[in-house]
């Protein structure tokens, strides 16, 4: 059984403007907080990060960089949903998530790029679609 949207017409699943968040769920790679990883990361499953990385990756999945979490170096991943501190660049071929508490120094490059109010970019944003990029309000709790 699939769950549909509010509007009841598309599955959850399915419907293209769900946020990265909803379709990142079971990481199979974890870097906890208060953790330190230095080198290259490779994977072809979802990496969740909430401690820092120093290094460069390339991954075939979701990468999350959560709230509090840290990265320098260049992040390249299929999808990508920033919250925590990037320094380096961020490439994806499909969806880039910014989120409020994210913060990034240098490049954003991507399929589409969605940009939450608050969040703070010193860079330059390169889309690939042609499509401008999406400004969002995020009303999910932190909690």
């Amino acid at each position: 059984m699939s769950r549909v949207s509010k509007r009841g017409k598309t599955p959850m699943a399915e419907n293209r403007f769900r946020r990265m968040l909803d379709k990142s769920r079971g990481a199979t790679t974890f870097i906890a907080p208060g953790s330190r990883f230095e080198g290259k990361i490779s994977s072809d499953d979802n990496v969740l990060v909430c401690g820092e990385v120093a290094g460069d990756c390339d991954i075939k999945a979701a990468l999350t960089l959560a709230e509090g979490s840290r990265w320098e170096g260049n992040i390249r991943a299929t999808n990508a949903i920033i919250g925590g501190e990037l320094v380096g660049e961020v490439q994806t071929e499909g969806q880039i998530e910014i989120a409020a508490t994210a913060r990034i120094k240098g490049t954003v490059s991507g399929g589409t790029v969605a940009i939450a109010e608050g969040a703070v970019l010193e860079g330059e944003v390169r889309i690939s679609s042609g499509e401008a990029a999406k400004v969002f309000t995020d009303k999910r709790s932190r909690d």
